[in-house]
């Protein structure tokens, strides 16, 4: 046996060799040193680990590279555990896209990250993983810190151990907010066409069928004054004559009503707001309906503050007034009286046009604005309607801000009425 004590030592040292290249060696080396502490002799070994030390880096750069696409990957990506169902990891775009820090989301419940309506479905998204190991697009709605949506596309796998038991999940989200918007544009496109598409049949069917009833009154009553002309009998002019006016004169509204009606859905007609008198503005049509209403000895009168100034649109106000004057004027009786009254609240003006007329039934108020239901009843007099001036009335209060509404009791009157904001 040597005298004194053994020593051993093991440590990585690098090596140039002679062509340049750096080699990598594990230098062990044993040594006896003597009771004085001087070393008696000793015996090294170099082993070449240049190989190693190559797959070492190889892998480090790997994981490296692993780590930094999982951290900045385009999707959020959650480990969580299957039996407390907390987030136990998550990569940093999961903290980008939620407004949240890491350690905010790590150790929170999964299910809190999800918006309250549909906690319900992530909870039998998690069920259908443990039953089935997987989930795929799931479409779901995470909550972000600022209160704001963001919508996902949910995909979960399973971590399994060597019995395949499931000792963590992972999920993947995916934003598809933009896509869910481009979803919900073209929904609300396709509900633009189609209601486009309804204006247009509508309008057709009004240029089809009804706009030919005035002109047929108009061209038959005009053939009678020329015969009663050429025959030299004059005791029917007055009467003939009156009806010849009122006929154009609806003829007239009707072409007036179409022409607007179609300024409105192509976007030429431009509001014009002004500082105009309420009074006046009722006062200007009730004078252009009082042909009509003396031909049914109808009375029209008018409640409405002095002095009352309003800044709106004046043609889109007697526009809309005039088509319900008229329509008040249409389903009353011989002898009834209409009433156009002026209320101001606070921040609105609130015009309502009453009859004590025929009055509308109740499963038929439900399509009085509405472009895709035709409703339209002769008068009390047979007088002929299209529906086309409520349309007119409801876009124009629309498109300036306001309300239109009715209120009716089948045989006894009705009331329009429509808000201008003040």
């Amino acid at each position: 046996m040597l005298a004194g004590e053994i020593e051993f030592y093991h440590f990585e040292k690098r090596f140039i060799h002679k062509n340049g290249d750096i080699i990598w060696t594990i230098l062990s080396a044993g040594c006896v040193r003597k009771p004085d502490r001087y070393v008696d002799y000793m015996v090294a070994i170099l082993q070449n680990i240049s190989e190693r030390k190559q797959a070492e880096e190889s892998l480090r750069e790997s994981e490296a590279r692993y780590q930094d696409l999982y951290e900045n990957a385009p999707d959020m990506y959650l480990s969580v555990d299957p039996h407390t169902r907390k987030i136990v990891h998550c990569n940093q775009t999961t903290a980008m896209m939620t407004g949240f820090e890491k350690h905010e989301i790590i150790g929170l419940p999964v299910i809190e990250m999800y918006h309250p309506d549909c906690r319900d479905k992530a909870r039998q998204a998690f069920h259908s993983f443990i039953c089935n190991g997987e989930v795929n697009d799931s479409e779901l709605q995470v909550c972000r810190k600022d209160g704001s949506i963001l919508d996902i596309s949910l995909n979960v796998s399973a971590v399994k151990d060597n019995k395949g038991n499931i000792i963590m999940s992972r999920s993947s989200w995916r934003d598809i907010t933009k896509r869910k918007l481009a979803e919900e544009a073209l929904r609300n496109s396709e509900a633009g066409l189609k209601e486009s598409n309804a204006a247009k049949d509508r309008l057709f069917s009004i240029i089809a069928h009804d706009l030919k009833s005035p002109f047929n009154s108009i061209l038959g009553l005009s053939g009678i004054l020329a015969e009663r002309s050429r025959e030299q009998n004059n005791k029917d002019f007055e009467k003939i004559s009156a009806m010849v006016h009122l006929s154009t004169l609806n003829a007239f509204e009707l072409l007036t009503n179409l022409l607007e009606w179609s300024g409105v859905q192509t976007g030429r007609i431009e509001f014009a707001p002004e500082h105009i008198e309420m009074a006046q503005a009722i006062e200007n049509v009730i004078k252009l309906s009082d042909e009509p209403a003396r031909q049914k000895s109808i009375t029209i009168s008018k409640d409405a503050p002095k002095n009352l100034i309003i800044y709106a649109d004046k043609s889109m106000i007697e526009t809309v007034l005039r088509n319900l004057v008229a329509n008040a004027i249409k389903y009353s009786d011989t002898g009834g009286t209409i009433g156009v009254s002026v209320e101001q609240n606070r921040d609105e003006l609130v015009v309502s046009v009453r009859d004590n007329g025929a009055g509308i039934p109740k499963d038929a108020m439900k399509k009085l604005f509405n472009l895709g239901e035709t409703f339209s009843t002769k008068g009390t007099k047979n007088e002929k309607g299209t529906g086309l001036g409520l349309l007119l009335c409801k876009e124009f209060v629309e498109k300036y801000g306001g309300k239109i509404w009715a209120e009716s009791e089948y045989g006894k009157g009705s009331t329009f009425s429509f808000s201008i904001p003040l």
